[in-house]
Order: C-alpha cells, then structure tokens, then sequence
C-alpha cells in the first residue's frame, strides 16, 4: 500500500495586523520571519525530505511561505495557489475520507518542528 505523506506548514513569521495592512490577505512574511523559515526549510531539504507539490493560500504570506520552500528542498516542487484553503476551511470536512494524517507543525516560540498536533487553536475546537 502506497503512503501518501502529508505536510502542514503554517505561514512564516508576518507583519503585525493593523493600519499598514487594513487588508490582512495583503500581509508580507517579515525579514526576520523569511530568515527563520529558511532556515527550517534548509532543514527539511538536509532531511531529504521529498515534496512534489506545495499547495498554498492566496493569502500573501501563505505564498511567500511557500515559495521559500519550494526554493528550499531539493525537488524543487511548484507553488499552486488555491482559494480552497482561504479563512473558513476545515481539513476535517474537507476531507473525510482520510482516516490518518501525520501533521508536523512549528511551535511558534522555538525553530524545532514536532510531529503531531491539535486542531485546537487559539480556543477553537476543530472546526465550525
């Protein structure tokens, strides 16, 4: 049975919301948000982590994030941008024919990578 690995990958460290940004889809990953992700995604490609699509939101920050690794590994994948993953959707209706899903998520505060993770953010519970 083939193994499909997935990968979630949160957007890079952007600019504060606020007056600069009154359209927060326009948001650009910071310098120091750009170093840091280059670093992890150097990480990745020492890994020999192999990725064959980077699938992004339109958001600004989302694209920039995922062009930086897409640059990064050594397959060099391709960027598709795609509305389905705008604020609102949910991995759990969106796909209920998954019964597992590895998920690796950086915690905010450090540059380490952890291999499970929680729906829950910021008190949600899930979706909805």
């Amino acid at each position: 049975m083939a193994v499909l690995e997935l990968y979630l990958v949160r957007h890079a460290i952007a600019a504060d919301r606020g007056s600069d940004y009154p359209d927060d889809s326009k948001r650009p990953l910071t310098n120091a948000g750009i170093s840091r992700f280059r670093k992890e995604a150097k990480a990745l490609a020492t890994l020999e982590v192999g990725i064959e699509l980077v699938i992004s939101s339109p958001l600004t920050r989302a694209k920039q994030t995922a062009e930086i690794l897409a640059q990064a590994v050594t397959s060099r994948p391709s960027v598709t941008t795609t509305a389905t993953f705008e604020a609102g959707w949910c991995a759990q209706t969106a796909t209920p024919r998954l019964t597992s899903v590895g998920i690796r998520q950086r915690k905010p505060s450090t540059s380490r990578s952890y291999g499970a993770s929680s729906t829950r953010e910021r008190g949600r519970r899930g979706c909805g």
